[in-house]
This record gives C-alpha cells, structure tokens and sequence, in this order.
C-alpha cells in the first residue's frame, strides 16, 4: 500500500541529493507540495499549521467560531478573545454565536469586545497593576543569565505557546484500523448509542428534536438520521406485536374500510381526545401506529 511517508524515502532512486531530485521529477503536484512543505515525525508525515490559540478549548477555537457564527477567521478570534475572559461555557458560546448571526458579525463583535473589557477593567482595576518602572521582576526577565548569576526563569517566565502546530497527513501505517463512527466525537457517538438502544417512542422524538438543533456534517446527519429510522421502525413494530384488543379490533376496521375511511378516521380523532368515551381506550403509543395504518391505507385510496 502507498503511503505519504514514501515520498521521503530516496533509496531506490539513488543517493543524496542525486536520489531526490531523481525522485521528485518522478512525483505528480500534490506529492511535490506534501514534499515540500510537509516533514518526518516518528515515521508519520505531519504539516504545519498556524497555532492561533494555543490552549484555547475546544468551543472557544476560532475555527470553530467561524463557521457557527458565519465570520471571517479574524473576527472569530476576536470572538475567542472575547468570550474567553467571559469564561463562555459551550451552551453560552452556542447562544452567542446565534445571537451574532442574527444582529450581524460587526455589530456583535464591538459589543463583546466592549463588554468584555469592562468586565477585565472590573477585575483588574488600574490601581492594582504596577508600571512597568516599578516591576521588580522586569530587569531580571530581560537579562541573560549564567551559572554564576542563577535564577530561576521559569518563576517569572509566561507561557508563550509555539508558533506552528502540527497535524497528520494522509493514512498512519501503524496505527490501528478504525471505522467511520469510531473517528467521530464522543458526543456524537453517544447520541447514535442513545438512539440505538431507546425503548421509548417519546424520548426518541425528543432525540429527533435535539438532532435538528445540531450542526453536524452530511456525513454525520446522513448517519444519524438512517439510526433515527431505524429505531423508529423498530419500536413500532414492537408495538404492533403486542396492541391491546381495542387497538387490534379498530386496526382490523381500518384495513377492512370500504368508502367509510373518512367517518373511521374522524372516530378515532374523537376517542383520542376523549370526545368519545371507550371502555379500554387505545394507548397513546398505539395511536402511532393507528394513524400510521390509517394515512397508509388513505393513500392507497387516493
């Protein structure tokens, strides 16, 4: 199998530089491109990307803002800045960024800015902080050091995080082979374990509700969605298997209905809503299934 790694190794084309520019003539664009700017990392090829935020969380990542809230990548980390000294949790971050679609990218963005630096001034006020001429520690942080004058740099130093962050390319010959759903979030997949094992028609309605208000990929909402189906059939059919008797006999009029589809149907509304008093009444499970029989066998009349 060919992997990206392969364009790093020259061995079989001769040696030293010889051997690469052998190579490289031999490669197409994109092998070129990966080439160049990629590089060797315990036998992985990784590329470089800008670390924009480097201990930033994962909602709080501006990439991520961008494309919630419908922003350039600069406004997004304006955002991040913003939301991070607000201390935003996921579900504030996802009120925010509905709130900046609908009052606009500009807007929304002066005011978060503003908002948070009041809230900075409040915690922080000036009075508090020293110059930078009465910093004690500021000779030391900007001198050079040596083994006769030793201090310890780090209890002054502030973490400033790398410039470049680096991520895999192309497929990991060594790691181990994992599906589709196993390379999706734990969120997501807890959602499909939910779906999957739900014993109850009404709390697998209120999963559907929350699947709507997720941002999910066409891959992720194709999946989701067949489960939801899935599940959804089924739980009717274990509902079918076991009706009561007055849901079985109202089923068989329906199946039986002859040019009286219409007065069945209107019946059933009325005992439903307790319009029409039923000893055993329908449950209201098996309505599902009542009315799914019904719409069904009106479509085979139309």
């Amino acid at each position: 199998m060919y992997y990206e790694r392969d364009l790093f190794d020259h061995s079989s084309y001769g040696e030293a530089f010889i051997g690469m520019a052998k190579h490289v003539t031999d490669m197409t664009m994109l092998e070129r491109q990966i080439f160049e700017d990629c590089t060797i990392s315990a036998g992985r090829v990784v590329a470089p990307h800008l670390n924009t935020k480097g201990n930033c969380a994962q909602h709080l990542r501006p990439e991520i803002i961008q494309q919630r809230a419908g922003c350039s990548f600069a406004q997004a980390v304006s955002l991040c800045d913003a939301w991070s000294i607000l201390e935003a949790t996921p579900g504030m971050v996802e009120k925010f960024c509905a709130w900046v679609k609908a009052k606009g990218v500009q807007k929304a963005v002066a005011y978060f800015e503003n908002l948070a630096m009041q809230l900075a001034e409040v915690e922080f006020p000036a009075e508090d902080h020293q110059s930078l001429e009465e910093d004690p520690y500021l000779d030391l942080r900007c001198q050079t050091f040596d083994e006769e004058n030793p201090v310890e740099e780090d209890d002054y130093a502030e973490y400033i995080p790398d410039t470049f962050r680096y991520h895999l390319v192309g497929e990991d010959p060594d790691a181990d082979e994992k599906t589709w759903q196993q390379k999706q979030p734990a969120w997501y997949r807890g959602m499909l374990n939910k779906i999957r094992f739900c014993q109850s028609s009404d709390k697998l309605a209120g999963f559907g509700k929350q699947i709507y208000s997720m941002d999910l990929s066409h891959g992720q909402a194709g999946v989701i969605w067949h489960e939801y189906g899935r599940a959804k059939s089924r739980l009717h059919e274990g509902i079918r298997k076991n009706l009561s008797t007055s849901a079985r006999t109202m089923l068989g009029k329906i199946n039986s209905a002859n040019g009286n589809l219409g007065s069945i149907g209107a019946l059933m509304y009325k005992i439903q809503h307790g319009q029409v008093q039923m000893a055993e009444a329908p449950a209201d499970h098996e309505w599902i299934i009542l009315w799914q029989a019904y719409n069904e066998r009106k479509a085979a009349h139309v």
